[in-house]
């Protein structure tokens, strides 16, 4: 599942020198701009919601 994937990048968001970074931020972006958390809810990928949101949290 590419959601999967996609939420696994963000478990390493926290480490800014990391030489990934970059590319981890711009899915990020890609995924806000496109408002993928939405698509993720029709589709009933609500594990997935709540692990993004709890890894967002765990790294602010």
């Amino acid at each position: 599942d590419a959601f999967r994937v996609i939420v696994g990048t963000f478990s390493s968001l926290d480490e800014i020198n990391s030489p990934s970074f970059g590319r981890m931020i711009a899915i990020l972006e890609t995924l806000a701009k496109y408002r993928s958390c939405v698509v993720m809810l029709d589709l009933e990928c609500n594990d997935l919601v709540n692990e993004m949101f709890s890894t967002f949290l765990s790294i602010a």
